[in-house]
């Protein structure tokens, strides 16, 4: 059987909206296939507190740097920044390296994603409303949303990432799913 070729929302069980507070979009995606996950993983926001969402953001690193966000999520156990990626086909790759069939390999995307979780976490720390305060626990992490793409991972290729139908993978077996990055959930 054929995997469904786009996100298909999952719908909240009880039938509640996501409450727009929980959820600020900067600027609309202009690209459709990010707009598409964006609109999926918002239907995952459990409706209940501390669960806010911030789509397409920036900040600027305390080194001076633009660091761009397709989703800042905060969570009971933390912040999640997550990189949205909508490939298709095959995807290799180990902890270094991540190659499509038909495109020239990449940098791990978690590793961009971890990088924007430390830089993020040195801002806030550096920040006065912080001072004698604990600075959350920051992560990056990668959401892969086309349900087509076939992925044959060696190694620590993951650290960090999950897919649609969405399953945290840490260098092991997915967790069931759905639910976002940051809700504790138990591996089988």
């Amino acid at each position: 059987m054929a995997k469904p070729s786009r996100l298909e929302a999952p719908g909240d069980a009880a039938g509640v909206r996501v409450d727009d507070q929980r959820w600020k979009q900067r600027t609309p995606s202009e690209f459709a296939w990010e707009r598409a996950a964006l609109g999926y993983l918002r239907t995952l926001l459990p409706n209940k507190d501390p669960f806010r969402a911030w789509a397409n953001v920036e900040f600027l690193g305390t080194d001076g740097s633009v660091n761009e966000i397709d989703l800042l999520l905060v969570t009971p156990v933390g912040i999640v920044i997550l990189e949205i990626k909508s490939w298709s086909a095959l995807l290799v790759g180990d902890a270094g390296t991540w190659r499509q069939t038909h495109r020239a390999p990449v940098d791990n995307p978690v590793i961009g994603a971890a990088r924007k979780a430390r830089k993020l976490r040195s801002l806030l720390a550096s920040q006065q409303a912080m001072r004698g305060r604990r600075v959350p626990w920051i992560e990056g992490a990668v959401f892969l949303s086309d349900a087509r793409l076939e992925v044959r991972f060696r190694g620590g290729a993951w650290l960090a990432g999950f897919s649609d139908p969405p399953s945290p993978v840490r260098a092991g077996p997915a967790a069931p799913g759905p639910h976002l990055p940051g809700e504790r959930c138990r591996l089988p």
